[in-house]
């Protein structure tokens, strides 16, 4: 997931422009607004919060299950 973020991050400006070709004929800008939310910095930094999240629910009963 790390990696995904990181070329998304490394390679935001590609994709902005492959986006705006493919949405070019839309009839309105939904699509391709929700798409360039997708690879925003915010929706990057709200995927990384939800994964931690996600991780350390995983390890927060295994390191306090009694024995």
């Amino acid at each position: 997931m790390l990696d995904e973020l990181e070329a998304t991050t490394t390679h935001a400006g590609e994709l902005e422009e492959m986006i705006e070709e493919i949405t070019a004929d839309d009839r309105d800008g939904r699509r391709r607004d929700g798409m360039l939310g997708a690879i925003s910095l915010g929706g990057r930094a709200k995927t990384l919060k939800e994964g931690m999240a996600h991780c350390r629910a995983d390890e927060y009963p295994k390191q306090h299950v009694r024995a």
